[in-house]
């Protein structure tokens, strides 16, 4: 579980089946898509302008990038510098 920057009221959070969901309460919760089948291992959030990335980690060592309601796998295409 990881707290949704800002206004302090949501969470982002991963289970063990690999669903990952953003949640501002009980009734209010959308599920990303395209996440692996895998338990989650780390969440982290980041700010770029007015939206978040949500960044998920699986055991495995994939990293996946979600933004809006959707997740893709995040492939580093730059130099180390970057």
């Amino acid at each position: 579980m990881e707290p949704v920057p800002g206004d302090g009221r949501g969470v982002v959070l991963g289970y063990s089946s690999g669903a990952v969901l953003q949640c501002y309460g009980n009734h209010s919760c959308i599920e990303f898509s395209g996440t692996p089948n895998l338990a989650v291992e780390h969440i982290a959030i980041s700010k770029r302008e007015k939206s978040e990335i949500v960044w998920v980690s699986y055991p495995q060592g994939a990293l996946y990038r979600c933004v809006g309601d959707a997740c893709s796998k995040f492939i580093w295409r730059g130099s180390q510098g970057e």
